[in-house]
């Protein structure tokens, strides 16, 4: 059985707000470092693009710790395959169909729909 009620507030905000429920701080929560994460290799050109975007922005906002760079990672690969997907869409077409066969939407469609 899981636990019940709402999630915790992290300590973080709980310190912001005053600590209006003045219950003891948790000073054993996790805290990771605020550095920038690697961009992972695996991305490719359109992605590491993106990530060279969208770091300074997230490290200027101090919302980037080094815990991140997974999910970062993945935000900037599913925008550019979305982004190549729509490229391919635009000079294709929304439908399509071969000789005799019935004219259906493209597959690309469901491509273009990730970051939506």
């Amino acid at each position: 059985m899981g636990m019940r009620g709402p999630a915790p507030t992290p300590t973080a905000l709980r310190v912001l707000e005053g600590n209006p429920s003045k219950r003891p701080l948790n000073r054993q929560e996790p805290q990771p470092r605020a550095r920038a994460p690697k961009c992972p290799d695996h991305l490719d050109d359109g992605a590491k693009k993106e990530w060279k975007r969208l770091l300074p922005i997230l490290r200027r906002m101090r919302l980037v710790t080094e815990a991140d760079g997974i999910a970062l990672g993945n935000l900037c690969q599913a925008y550019s395959t979305m982004a190549q997907a729509q490229v391919k869409l635009n000079k294709t077409g929304l439908l399509y169909g071969k000789e005799g066969q019935p004219i259906r939407a493209s597959p690309l469609l469901r491509m273009t729909s990730l970051c939506t």
